[in-house]
């Protein structure tokens, strides 16, 4: 087993693989973990003397893994983005040190907004703010400042003061004067590698703004993803809740369709009563007709067999006999009256309940004329229910129609 570790701008990731891997194997390696095209970047490590040697074939990643094995220590690549390679190439043959004799720095009318110096030979200039300017040490920074934005190199060179030397030497002018020439091309040379150079950087870093651009396309479609797939959350949650909206519309009405059999029930019930009451007398009335007719048997029976023994007895007797016939007949008469007064009294008492149950409604209905004029114009014209709520909410009109409105 193999361990590596890659630093990338400070991010150190930890790999483990099985064997000593390929310059292709570390690149896939280095694109999975830091999505990073290997055309933009470099790779590098430390060796034993601490140089930072510079991978870019099979045989040198095998001779950084021989290294560390002899070392046995962690094989730590270093990852550097080609775009601040290039411009810090670009910056070395830019400098002082590098620029030719015959001419030297000159001060630009800006100040630098880092170090607050007076910006002099090389100025980056922000190409996306109005006054942003830093000198070419300062840009040459890592981090770099201002690092949103690009800038924009700007040279301002004066000629050096010319030195004549007068020499009577035809053979001394000729040598200067290939010196000269050689200097030259050496200063075109070098202004062509500068100039590739640049293209190059150029082509790099319109790589990975194209590279960024796409990163952002993808951020964009996955953020549009995401919103999509929310919008169609809220609309199952909007859904899910008009179907509770109408399962509870549905349930209040069956509440109220309950109410309404209830009172129904109620009204019915009270009904059956005044049924049974009625019925009740009407049975004692005819219970008692039939033990008057009884009596009536009983009495004939005893008057008949008074008669026989009247017959046997003599005339005082029979006379006697009249008179007790006469008074049963009387109480027969008597007992008779009786009997229709109490069923004279048992209709009255019917038509009385049902004469006591109309008072009723209309005494409840007198008694809250007021709130049910109320409700009537709130719109419940129902006026059996508004008077049967109203009895049962003791003329409580809110509670009437919090109870109608539920």
């Amino acid at each position: 087993m193999v361990v590596i570790k890659f630093d990338y701008e400070g991010d150190v990731r930890r790999v483990t693989v099985e064997n000593v891997p390929s310059f292709h194997d570390i690149q896939n390696l280095i694109s999975s973990l830091y999505r990073e095209n290997p055309q933009t970047y470099s790779l590098k490590y430390k060796d034993d003397d601490g140089d930072l040697i510079t991978v870019a074939s099979d045989r040198e990643i095998a001779e950084a893994f021989r290294l560390f094995e002899d070392l046995n220590t962690v094989l730590r690549f270093q990852i550097r983005s080609l775009k601040d390679l290039t411009q810090s190439a670009i910056e070395r043959e830019l400098s002082p040190s590098s620029t030719s004799a015959a001419t030297e720095e000159a001060l630009h009318n800006a100040q630098c907004d880092v170090c607050r110096e007076r910006i002099r030979g090389t100025r980056w200039r922000c190409k996306g703010c109005p006054d942003y300017d830093l000198c070419n040490k300062c840009y040459a920074l890592e981090p770099r400042p201002h690092p949103q934005h690009t800038f924009a190199r700007v040279e301002k060179r004066k000629k050096a003061a010319a030195v004549c030397v007068v020499d009577t030497s035809l053979e001394n002018r000729m040598s200067q004067l290939s010196v000269a020439s050689e200097e030259l091309r050496r200063a075109s040379e070098q202004r062509e590698q500068m100039r590739a150079e640049e293209e190059r950087m150029l082509k790099l870093i319109a790589e990975k703004e194209r590279f960024v651009q796409e990163e952002e396309k993808r951020k964009l479609e996955h953020a549009r993803l995401v919103a999509l797939a929310e919008e169609q959350r809220r609309q199952a949650e909007e859904e899910q809740r008009r179907q509770l909206e109408q399962m509870r519309q549905a349930q209040e009405k069956e509440r109220l369709r309950q109410q309404e059999e209830e009172r129904i029930r109620r009204e019915l019930e009270v009904q059956r009563q005044a049924e049974e009451r009625a019925r009740q007398l009407q049975e004692e009335a005819a219970r008692r007709q039939e033990e008057i007719k009884r009596q009536e048997e009983e009495q004939k029976r005893q008057a008949e067999e008074k008669e026989r023994q009247r017959i046997a007895k003599e005339e005082q007797e029979r006379q006697q006999a009249e008179r007790e016939l006469q008074a049963s007949l009387e109480r027969e008469r008597i007992e008779r009256e009786r009997v229709a007064q109490e069923e004279a009294r048992a209709q009255k008492a019917k038509e009385d309940a049902a004469k006591a149950v109309e008072e009723m409604k209309t005494r409840e209905m007198a008694k809250y004329t007021v709130q049910l004029q109320t409700l009537s114009e709130m719109g419940f014209c129902d006026v059996e229910k508004n008077t049967e709520l109203l009895t049962q909410f003791k003329g409580d009109v809110m509670a009437v129609i919090t109870n109608l409105l539920q």
